[in-house]
């Protein structure tokens, strides 16, 4: 992969939902034209989406949230506050990413 930029943006909506934001920047390089890696990387959106709101069910799920959250911020090496846990939901399901 020649270049490949991207991120994620995650808002809070409320309790119990989150917007998301997502955006990537790819260039394989090679020869291949265009119109086949467009139309090869057509789903990787949806797939990423997809694998982020597993993760957040398992986070949700193990109750991990602020672990992972500190372990991200000593790999960046950034500060990070992790806001207060809120007691496991009744039924145990996850917030909607």
């Amino acid at each position: 992969m020649q270049f490949l930029k991207g991120f994620f943006l995650l808002r809070s909506q409320g309790e119990e939902k989150t917007h998301v934001t997502y955006q990537l920047d790819a260039h394989p390089g090679g020869s291949l034209p265009d119109w086949m890696v467009e139309f090869a990387s057509e789903d990787t959106p949806r797939e990423n989406i997809v694998a982020l709101r597993e993760q957040v069910q398992t986070t949700w799920k193990k109750r991990i949230y602020e672990e992972l959250v500190q372990e991200w911020g000593v790999r960046m090496q950034v500060p990070v506050e992790v806001p207060p846990s809120r007691p496991a939901p009744s039924e145990g399901a996850p917030p909607s990413p």
